[in-house]
Protein backbone atom coordinates (compact mmCIF):
# COMPACT_ATOMS: atom_id res chain seq x y z
CA UNK A 1 0.00 0.00 0.00
CA UNK A 2 1.44 3.55 -0.99
CA UNK A 3 1.25 6.29 1.88
CA UNK A 4 -0.82 9.22 0.90
CA UNK A 5 1.99 11.90 -0.81
CA UNK A 6 3.60 14.32 1.65
CA UNK A 7 3.13 17.17 -0.70
CA UNK A 8 -0.39 17.11 -1.18
CA UNK A 9 -1.50 17.31 2.39
CA UNK A 10 -4.88 19.04 2.52
CA UNK A 11 -4.99 22.80 1.54
CA UNK A 12 -8.03 24.91 2.86
CA UNK A 13 -8.92 21.87 4.65
CA UNK A 14 -12.25 22.78 7.38
CA UNK A 15 -13.86 20.54 9.49
CA UNK A 16 -16.73 19.05 6.78
CA UNK A 17 -19.90 18.66 8.33
CA UNK A 18 -22.36 17.56 5.49
CA UNK A 19 -22.05 19.82 2.81
CA UNK A 20 -23.67 17.80 0.41
CA UNK A 21 -26.78 19.91 0.29
CA UNK A 22 -24.34 22.77 -0.93
CA UNK A 23 -22.67 20.64 -3.58
CA UNK A 24 -25.77 19.65 -5.09
CA UNK A 25 -26.83 23.50 -5.65
CA UNK A 26 -23.68 24.08 -7.55
CA UNK A 27 -22.26 26.42 -5.08
CA UNK A 28 -18.08 27.21 -5.63
CA UNK A 29 -17.18 25.86 -2.13
CA UNK A 30 -13.58 27.20 -2.83
CA UNK A 31 -12.68 25.05 0.24
CA UNK A 32 -12.77 21.67 -1.83
CA UNK A 33 -8.98 20.08 -2.12
CA UNK A 34 -9.86 17.31 -5.28
CA UNK A 35 -12.29 17.71 -7.99
CA UNK A 36 -12.96 14.33 -9.51
CA UNK A 37 -14.31 14.78 -12.82
CA UNK A 38 -16.64 12.07 -14.26
CA UNK A 39 -17.34 10.73 -10.78
CA UNK A 40 -19.76 7.87 -11.70
CA UNK A 41 -20.77 6.25 -8.40
CA UNK A 42 -17.64 7.60 -6.59
CA UNK A 43 -14.93 4.47 -6.88
CA UNK A 44 -12.57 7.35 -7.50
CA UNK A 45 -13.26 9.92 -4.87
CA UNK A 46 -12.95 6.81 -1.91
CA UNK A 47 -9.43 6.49 -3.94
CA UNK A 48 -8.27 10.21 -3.42
CA UNK A 49 -9.78 9.96 0.19
CA UNK A 50 -7.42 7.62 0.82
CA UNK A 51 -3.96 8.18 -1.12
CA UNK A 52 -4.47 12.23 -1.54
CA UNK A 53 -6.76 13.57 1.62
CA UNK A 54 -8.56 16.47 2.00
CA UNK A 55 -12.25 17.36 0.61
CA UNK A 56 -12.98 15.62 -2.66
CA UNK A 57 -16.09 16.94 -4.74
CA UNK A 58 -17.16 14.78 -7.12
CA UNK A 59 -18.56 16.14 -11.11
CA UNK A 60 -20.58 14.31 -13.74
CA UNK A 61 -23.45 14.66 -16.68
CA UNK A 62 -25.36 11.93 -15.27
CA UNK A 63 -27.87 12.87 -12.74
CA UNK A 64 -27.83 9.17 -11.84
CA UNK A 65 -24.51 8.43 -11.35
CA UNK A 66 -24.22 11.82 -9.21
CA UNK A 67 -27.44 10.19 -6.79
CA UNK A 68 -25.45 7.19 -6.57
CA UNK A 69 -22.20 8.47 -5.36
CA UNK A 70 -23.71 11.15 -2.84
CA UNK A 71 -25.85 8.06 -2.02
CA UNK A 72 -22.28 6.25 -1.08
CA UNK A 73 -21.78 9.20 0.83
CA UNK A 74 -19.51 11.45 -1.03
CA UNK A 75 -20.18 15.42 -2.53
CA UNK A 76 -20.97 15.20 -5.84
CA UNK A 77 -22.86 17.52 -8.62
CA UNK A 78 -23.95 17.67 -11.77
CA UNK A 79 -21.53 19.79 -14.39
CA UNK A 80 -19.70 19.64 -17.29
CA UNK A 81 -16.09 19.57 -17.21
CA UNK A 82 -15.92 21.53 -20.73
CA UNK A 83 -17.25 25.10 -18.91
CA UNK A 84 -16.28 24.47 -15.12
CA UNK A 85 -17.65 27.74 -13.48
CA UNK A 86 -15.07 27.62 -10.65
CA UNK A 87 -12.07 30.58 -10.61
CA UNK A 88 -8.64 29.41 -11.34
CA UNK A 89 -6.91 27.50 -8.75
CA UNK A 90 -9.53 26.75 -6.80
CA UNK A 91 -8.71 23.28 -6.37
CA UNK A 92 -5.68 21.85 -5.25
CA UNK A 93 -5.96 18.88 -8.04
CA UNK A 94 -8.12 17.07 -10.86
CA UNK A 95 -8.48 13.53 -11.61
CA UNK A 96 -9.98 12.14 -14.61
CA UNK A 97 -10.78 8.43 -13.68
CA UNK A 98 -11.72 5.88 -16.47
CA UNK A 99 -13.60 9.09 -17.88
CA UNK A 100 -11.43 10.36 -21.21
CA UNK A 101 -12.44 7.38 -23.14
CA UNK A 102 -16.38 8.22 -22.56
CA UNK A 103 -15.88 11.74 -24.77
CA UNK A 104 -17.19 11.87 -28.31
CA UNK A 105 -13.38 12.69 -29.63
CA UNK A 106 -10.36 14.29 -29.27
CA UNK A 107 -11.36 18.05 -28.76
CA UNK A 108 -13.93 17.27 -25.98
CA UNK A 109 -11.07 15.75 -24.09
CA UNK A 110 -8.76 18.71 -24.77
CA UNK A 111 -11.33 21.25 -23.56
CA UNK A 112 -12.16 18.80 -20.07
CA UNK A 113 -8.20 18.75 -19.52
CA UNK A 114 -7.65 22.06 -19.99
CA UNK A 115 -10.70 23.26 -17.85
CA UNK A 116 -9.41 20.67 -15.27
CA UNK A 117 -5.91 22.35 -15.48
CA UNK A 118 -6.86 25.70 -15.36
CA UNK A 119 -8.98 25.58 -11.84
CA UNK A 120 -6.17 23.13 -10.67
CA UNK A 121 -3.26 24.44 -8.22
CA UNK A 122 -0.85 21.82 -8.00
CA UNK A 123 -1.88 19.09 -11.06
CA UNK A 124 -4.32 17.11 -12.73
CA UNK A 125 -4.05 13.00 -12.99
CA UNK A 126 -5.38 11.25 -15.92
CA UNK A 127 -5.77 7.34 -15.41
CA UNK A 128 -7.71 4.70 -17.72
CA UNK A 129 -7.83 2.05 -20.22
CA UNK A 130 -4.73 1.73 -22.63
CA UNK A 131 -5.62 1.54 -26.09
CA UNK A 132 -1.96 1.24 -28.27
CA UNK A 133 -1.37 -1.86 -30.31
CA UNK A 134 -5.22 -2.43 -31.13
CA UNK A 135 -4.18 -3.54 -34.58
CA UNK A 136 -1.28 -5.56 -33.69
CA UNK A 137 -3.74 -7.42 -31.36
CA UNK A 138 -6.58 -8.09 -33.52
CA UNK A 139 -3.63 -9.71 -36.21
CA UNK A 140 -3.03 -12.58 -33.13
CA UNK A 141 -6.74 -13.14 -32.79
CA UNK A 142 -7.30 -11.22 -29.65
CA UNK A 143 -8.65 -7.99 -28.62
CA UNK A 144 -8.88 -6.00 -25.15
CA UNK A 145 -11.77 -6.47 -23.42
CA UNK A 146 -12.72 -3.33 -23.37
CA UNK A 147 -11.70 -2.66 -26.78
CA UNK A 148 -15.57 -2.68 -28.30
CA UNK A 149 -17.19 -1.48 -24.93
CA UNK A 150 -20.10 0.58 -26.76
CA UNK A 151 -19.32 3.52 -24.17
CA UNK A 152 -16.09 4.07 -25.25
CA UNK A 153 -15.74 6.83 -27.86
CA UNK A 154 -12.19 7.65 -27.66
CA UNK A 155 -9.66 5.21 -27.81
CA UNK A 156 -6.54 7.55 -27.40
CA UNK A 157 -3.31 6.59 -27.82
CA UNK A 158 -0.17 7.44 -26.12
CA UNK A 159 0.68 10.05 -28.32
CA UNK A 160 -2.99 11.52 -28.42
CA UNK A 161 -2.34 11.77 -24.88
CA UNK A 162 1.08 13.46 -25.60
CA UNK A 163 -0.85 15.70 -28.07
CA UNK A 164 -3.24 16.72 -26.22
CA UNK A 165 -0.73 17.70 -23.46
CA UNK A 166 1.49 19.56 -24.86
CA UNK A 167 -1.93 21.68 -26.41
CA UNK A 168 -2.93 22.34 -22.66
CA UNK A 169 0.81 23.72 -21.73
CA UNK A 170 1.18 22.51 -18.64
CA UNK A 171 4.24 23.07 -16.34
CA UNK A 172 6.04 19.48 -16.66
CA UNK A 173 3.93 16.17 -17.50
CA UNK A 174 4.41 12.72 -17.93
CA UNK A 175 2.76 9.62 -19.52
CA UNK A 176 3.30 6.21 -18.32
CA UNK A 177 1.98 2.83 -19.77
CA UNK A 178 1.57 -0.06 -17.36
CA UNK A 179 -0.07 -3.43 -16.50
CA UNK A 180 2.01 -5.02 -19.29
CA UNK A 181 0.12 -8.14 -21.41
CA UNK A 182 3.29 -10.93 -22.13
CA UNK A 183 0.93 -13.77 -22.71
CA UNK A 184 -2.25 -14.26 -24.72
CA UNK A 185 -3.52 -16.16 -22.18
CA UNK A 186 -4.02 -13.07 -19.85
CA UNK A 187 -7.69 -12.62 -19.13
CA UNK A 188 -7.46 -9.02 -20.37
CA UNK A 189 -7.72 -10.56 -24.13
CA UNK A 190 -10.32 -12.09 -25.63
CA UNK A 191 -10.97 -13.51 -28.99
CA UNK A 192 -12.46 -11.52 -31.54
CA UNK A 193 -15.47 -13.65 -31.61
CA UNK A 194 -16.35 -12.21 -28.09
CA UNK A 195 -18.97 -10.14 -28.26
CA UNK A 196 -18.94 -6.38 -27.65
CA UNK A 197 -19.38 -5.18 -23.80
CA UNK A 198 -17.68 -8.19 -22.62
CA UNK A 199 -15.84 -9.01 -18.79
CA UNK A 200 -12.21 -9.91 -18.67
CA UNK A 201 -11.77 -13.27 -20.26
CA UNK A 202 -13.81 -16.54 -18.77
CA UNK A 203 -13.68 -20.17 -20.37
CA UNK A 204 -16.74 -20.82 -19.30
CA UNK A 205 -18.65 -17.44 -21.07
CA UNK A 206 -16.48 -16.85 -24.11
CA UNK A 207 -14.39 -19.21 -26.85
CA UNK A 208 -11.28 -20.53 -26.68
CA UNK A 209 -8.29 -18.13 -27.81
CA UNK A 210 -4.47 -18.30 -29.30
CA UNK A 211 -2.29 -19.53 -26.48
CA UNK A 212 1.06 -19.03 -26.35
CA UNK A 213 3.38 -15.96 -25.71
CA UNK A 214 2.01 -11.99 -26.80
CA UNK A 215 5.39 -11.36 -28.27
CA UNK A 216 4.43 -7.70 -28.35
CA UNK A 217 4.70 -4.58 -25.93
CA UNK A 218 1.18 -3.88 -25.19
CA UNK A 219 -0.41 -2.62 -21.84
CA UNK A 220 -3.97 -2.28 -20.35
CA UNK A 221 -3.40 1.11 -18.43
CA UNK A 222 -2.27 4.25 -19.08
CA UNK A 223 -1.58 7.22 -16.51
CA UNK A 224 -0.42 10.97 -17.61
CA UNK A 225 0.40 13.83 -14.92
CA UNK A 226 0.13 17.75 -15.64
CA UNK A 227 1.69 19.63 -13.46
CA UNK A 228 0.54 23.38 -12.85
CA UNK A 229 3.44 23.67 -9.85
CA UNK A 230 7.25 22.62 -9.72
CA UNK A 231 7.07 21.48 -6.11
CA UNK A 232 4.93 18.27 -7.80
CA UNK A 233 6.86 14.73 -8.16
CA UNK A 234 5.17 13.71 -11.76
CA UNK A 235 6.95 10.07 -11.04
CA UNK A 236 5.31 9.88 -7.76
CA UNK A 237 2.10 10.72 -8.65
CA UNK A 238 2.37 8.40 -11.32
CA UNK A 239 3.69 5.50 -9.63
CA UNK A 240 0.59 6.07 -6.92
CA UNK A 241 -2.15 6.37 -9.65
CA UNK A 242 -0.88 2.68 -11.28
CA UNK A 243 -0.17 1.19 -8.11
CA UNK A 244 -2.71 1.68 -6.05
CA UNK A 245 -6.26 -0.10 -6.97
CA UNK A 246 -9.25 1.11 -7.61
CA UNK A 247 -11.17 -1.18 -8.32
CA UNK A 248 -10.14 -4.27 -6.64
CA UNK A 249 -6.22 -5.58 -5.93
CA UNK A 250 -6.12 -6.90 -9.56
CA UNK A 251 -8.02 -4.60 -11.16
CA UNK A 252 -6.73 -3.55 -14.80
CA UNK A 253 -10.07 -1.70 -15.87
CA UNK A 254 -13.28 -0.63 -14.07
CA UNK A 255 -15.54 -3.99 -13.56
CA UNK A 256 -17.70 -5.41 -10.86
CA UNK A 257 -16.70 -8.16 -8.63
CA UNK A 258 -15.59 -11.73 -9.86
CA UNK A 259 -19.10 -13.46 -8.64
CA UNK A 260 -21.48 -10.98 -10.67
CA UNK A 261 -21.78 -10.03 -14.06
CA UNK A 262 -19.54 -7.18 -15.95
CA UNK A 263 -21.34 -3.95 -15.35
CA UNK A 264 -22.64 -2.38 -18.19
CA UNK A 265 -20.20 -0.84 -20.18
CA UNK A 266 -23.14 1.69 -22.15
CA UNK A 267 -23.82 3.01 -18.61
CA UNK A 268 -20.28 2.89 -16.62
Amino acid sequence: MFRPLARCGPIGHRPRGDRRDEASQGNPLPDYDVLDIGCSSGGSLAWSARHLGGRGLGIDTDAAKVAKARAAGHQAMVADARRLAWPDGSFRCALFFDMLEHLPGPGPARECVAEAYRVSREFVLIRGPNFDGEDALRERGVKRYYADWSGHSLHHRAADLVRLIRAVGPLSWLVVAHRQITDLADPVLLPLSAPSNSGRYDPTRHAPKPTGPLGLKVFSRIVAVLAKSPAVNLHELALLASGSALYGPDADAPRAPEDTPPRDPATD
